[in-house]
């Protein structure tokens, strides 16, 4: 089980909140709509926080809270804008998916793990081992010697980082009011907004002049002060509230850790049968991979009670083959506008940022639309965007001399039409659920989340890499453009898909809203 997005669910449910989006497997943001989306980073200052909750103790978590939300946006936002110039240096552009797989299938366990610590022992150690764990991976990364390496530092980077992203989550749900709940929620939402302005094209300037090793250390400073500064926060509230909970069995502990590592291994194997070609070994590995995934879907699917189960399993396809069809195409984006448009890796990177503003404006559209009433219209229409902007992507690719400028803007309506899918789907997701087992289907949204992604960035780098490892420079650019046309193509079928396992359910439990 991924980051312990139960906690994620019950907040939800309480505050009623509009749109959950859970971005890679990978980076979590929280869209809001209605009051909340008309709020920025900008906007929340000392004195709204203050506002927010006078004691000092809770004021100074709050801010704790917000420094950890704006470390994963800037790692996540860095390295991505970072990983062309990484390219260029190893090769190996077939283990360039890796990079992200192997970070979103270890946070799932990382998830799993640390919210486990939290339960168990103490948020305090929790977040200690977590960010320890996820500086270490940002240091190994910076001192990687080749690709596979950097891949291993990514493992652990990614561990840590599933640990850290969820914290912030049990603090809200143990330390907060109800009504302070809804405002912190808001707070992380807005925190992605500024990092997504300046991260991309400073990443950008770093990678080109000084090397793409700082960006990676660079970030280790960064992750040491929001550390520091959460730990005070956390010693000081940890020391009078440890009591109130529960701790869990050593029995559940293993359970639920080795139900993150199972789920995540699972995947794995499914992307690494795809580099196998084909052979018999490659088969092999496909088959086992699916069969440990759906053992571990099928338990959670049991455990939990729906409405109506084959609507519940429409609706968690659909989140997978959104999250397959958006995040896989993004991942490589930057990649491919560097090396094929030729664009400074400064004005690369803001297809990111480009992304992050309308997939906001999305979700805002969705929740404050008087039109947009029925679910099954929600998707269809943000899916429709979604593949007319692929459409553009795929022109400015295949036109040689159309600008790389095409391919942002593209992307910018992308962004904006599964702003309006994601919140929709994972709402109906959490309604499709009984009393009692939103929990279930919360991990369920988490794993076909991260599963998707990781599985579009397997499919989507042996689909870039073929033909090119080998081919000479001017070869292998004309390559990578063929090889990404044909990747969305694959993108725009898998939405389809999306879209069409929404529009064969019933989802009654909806109402009228169906």
């Amino acid at each position: 089980m991924g980051p312990d997005v139960r906690l994620i669910a019950k907040l939800v449910i309480l505050l009623n909140i509009d749109a959950v989006r859970v971005r890679g497997a990978l980076s979590v943001g929280v869209r809001l709509p209605e009051e909340i989306a008309k709020k920025t980073l900008t906007k929340l200052s000392y004195r709204k926080l203050e506002a927010l909750n006078s004691k000092g103790p809770l004021l100074a978590l709050s801010l704790s809270i917000l420094t950890l939300v704006v470390l994963g946006a800037i790692e996540n936002l860095g390295i991505s804008t970072a990983m062309p110039i990484v390219e260029r240096q190893f090769g190996h552009v077939e283990l360039y998916g890796w990079v992200f797989a192997a970070y979103s299938l270890s946070s799932l366990f990382g998830g799993a793990f640390f919210a486990v610590v939290g339960d168990r022992y103490s948020l305090r150690r929790g977040l200690q081992l977590a960010v320890g764990v996820f500086a270490l991976g940002l240091l190994l990364g910076g001192v990687s010697i080749s690709m596979a390496t950097l891949v291993g530092a990514r493992v652990v980077q990614g561990f840590g980082f599933g640990g850290f992203a969820v914290l912030p989550y049990t603090m809200i749900s143990r330390y907060f009011e109800a009504h302070q709940k809804g405002k912190m929620l808001a707070a992380m939402a807005s925190a992605w907004i500024v990092p997504s302005l300046f991260i991309p094209p400073i990443a950008g300037m770093i990678s080109q002049s000084i090397g793409w090793r700082y960006v990676f250390i660079g970030v280790v400073p960064i992750a040491a002060i929001a550390g520091l500064f959460a730990d005070s926060a956390v010693r000081k509230i940890d020391r009078d509230n440890r009591s109130q909970g529960q701790r869990p069995a050593l029995s559940e502990v293993l359970s639920r850790s080795l139900a993150g590592l199972g789920t995540a291994i699972s995947i794995g194997l499914i992307i690494v049968s795809m580099s196998m070609h084909g052979k018999t070994a490659g088969r092999f590995t496909l088959v086992f991979g699916v069969v440990l995934f759906v053992f571990s879907v099928v338990r959670l699917l049991l455990k939990a009670t729906f409405y109506r189960r084959v609507d519940s399993v429409l609706i968690l396809l659909a989140r997978g083959l959104s999250s397959f069809a958006f995040f896989g195409i993004e991942s490589f984006l930057p990649f491919v506008l560097f090396s094929v448009k030729k664009m400074p890796l400064t004005e690369a990177g803001l297809v990111l940022t480009a992304s992050s503003f309308s997939w906001s404006a999305g979700s805002w559209f969705q929740a404050r639309s008087k039109v947009l009433r029925s679910f099954k219209v929600k998707v269809s229409l943000g899916v429709s965007v979604f593949i007319f902007s692929l459409g553009m992507l795929w022109i400015d690719l295949s036109v040689t001399y159309a600008p790389g400028w095409v391919s942002v803007v593209a992307w910018f309506v992308a962004g904006a039409g599964l702003g309006v899918v994601y919140p929709s789907v994972t709402l109906a997701g959490l309604a499709s659920a009984k009393q009692g087992s939103d929990s279930q289907m919360s991990s369920l949204l988490q794993i076909f989340d991260t599963g998707g992604f990781a599985v579009a960035t397997g499919v989507i780098g042996a689909l870039l890499s073929k033909g090119a490892v080998t081919a000479h420079l001017d070869l292998r650019v004309v390559r990578y453009a063929s090889n990404f046309e044909e990747a969305i193509l694959v993108a725009a079928f898998v939405a389809t898909g999306a879209v069409l396992s929404v529009l064969a359910g019933r989802f009654r439990f909806l109402g009228a809203s169906s």
